[in-house]
């Protein structure tokens, strides 16, 4: 097979998920890590709340869910 051609494009398509090395963890401090945590749980409870006005609001016959 000969090389490719000067100018072609070599870029190669990203790996699958999973398919690569796992990435190195960096090494965090203390800090850094209670940062990290209260973001999740922030991000949780913005869920949690999302999906309890979503119930309430079918459940009161203000908002409907798609039909398939």
């Amino acid at each position: 097979m000969s090389p490719p051609a000067e100018g072609a494009n070599n870029r190669r398509a990203p790996p699958r998920r999973g398919g690569g090395a796992p990435h190195p963890i960096e090494p965090t401090t203390p800090r850094q890590w209670e940062a990290r945590i209260h973001l999740h749980w922030s991000r949780l409870a913005e869920l949690t709340d999302g999906y309890r006005d979503l119930i309430t609001d079918v459940t009161e016959h203000r908002r409907r869910l798609p039909v398939w």
